[in-house]
């Protein structure tokens, strides 16, 4: 695909809950830090709601302490 049609795509998105999980599994993937990344920005019913931290996640065994 190219770069154009995803931010096309990515533009049309009017779920914001399905945009804040994408974004979530994104970075999951793109960098294994994030695997455990704890995503507080959407409620259990797929729904984005204000939160202080959008997202949070502690890394065993770093250091310092991440």
């Amino acid at each position: 695909m190219h770069v154009e049609r995803t931010l096309q795509a990515l533009a049309a998105i009017t779920d914001e809950g399905f945009f804040e999980r994408l974004a979530t599994a994104i970075l999951r993937e793109a960098n294994p830090t994030y695997c455990s990344l704890t995503h507080t920005g959407v409620n259990i019913a797929g729904k984005t709601v204000k939160s202080p931290i959008d997202g949070i996640c502690f890394v065993k065994g770093a250091d310092p302490p991440t």
